[in-house]
């Protein structure tokens, strides 16, 4: 974002003053003055701006927000609580469903094991979640816009959630039918929105999923032009396999 003057001692909402603000560019950091008017960056200074009200940032550095792109906020929208804690750290965007783990979508037979499997991966003994409110993509999305979360929320879907889905927790390699129900339901999250799936091969039920699985779900990506994230198999003795098969 280039350098902007203060126009006619234009009255801004909120003015941050003496920040050392950073582009998250080439550019040099620099000490500058910004003015906000409702939610936009109007301008960035080195002139004094003139503010409704004002931000002291002497010493302190003005960052553009930080982008946690592997957060596990997924049951953050539905604890009664404030859900400040990403925004303390300078993060302002999450994408969750990382490692195969997720809250959305979800079957009726395999509800149950949904449940189950949010509750194991949250390290909390209860269970916040709505799953009405989370049969799909579009129904988790819809919820979120109505919530506290104050961060911007992106989803993958979790390779895990969507075999639950169509066979809970069986440790069987998929028939064709089910890669088949499968990849629609993973087109679906897509349609709607999801930016990409997630799989956590390390974890039941991601470790009973084949190559061959994986591969009938990655040509779902490809033709979606999606992003596809991997927790690989093993962290220790089978590392080098584990990294081959990615």
């Amino acid at each position: 974002m280039k350098t902007l003057k203060a126009v006619d001692e234009k009255k801004y909402d909120l003015v941050i003053e003496n920040g050392t603000v950073v582009f998250g560019s080439q550019k040099e950091k620099e000490i500058l003055n910004i003015g906000i008017i409702e939610d936009k960056i109007e301008a960035i200074s080195k002139d004094k701006l003139v503010g409704k009200k004002i931000i002291d940032a002497r010493n302190l550095y003005v960052t553009p927000g930080f982008i946690d792109v592997h957060s596990h906020s997924d049951i953050s929208g539905f604890i009664d609580e404030s859900c400040t804690s990403k925004i303390y750290q300078g993060v302002t965007s999450e994408v969750n469903g990382n490692c195969g783990i997720g809250i959305s979508p979800w079957s009726d037979e395999n509800r149950e094991n949904l449940k189950k499997y949010i509750q194991t991966h949250s390290d909390i003994n209860y269970y916040p979640v709505d799953l009405n409110k989370t049969r799909s993509f579009l129904d988790l999305k819809k919820f979120l816009e109505k919530g506290k979360l104050v961060t911007n929320q992106g989803f993958l879907v979790g390779a895990g959630c969507i075999r639950i889905a169509v066979m809970g927790f069986k440790s069987s390699e998929t028939n064709e039918s089910e890669i088949e129900k499968m990849k629609m339901l993973l087109e679906k999250q897509f349609e709607e929105g999801a930016l990409g799936i997630s799989f956590g091969l390390i974890y039941q039920p991601g470790n009973f999923m084949s190559q061959r699985e994986i591969l009938e779900l990655l040509k779902v990506v490809k033709k979606y032009d999606r992003v596809a994230s991997f927790h690989m198999r093993d962290e220790v003795n089978e590392i080098e396999k584990s990294i081959e098969e990615v």
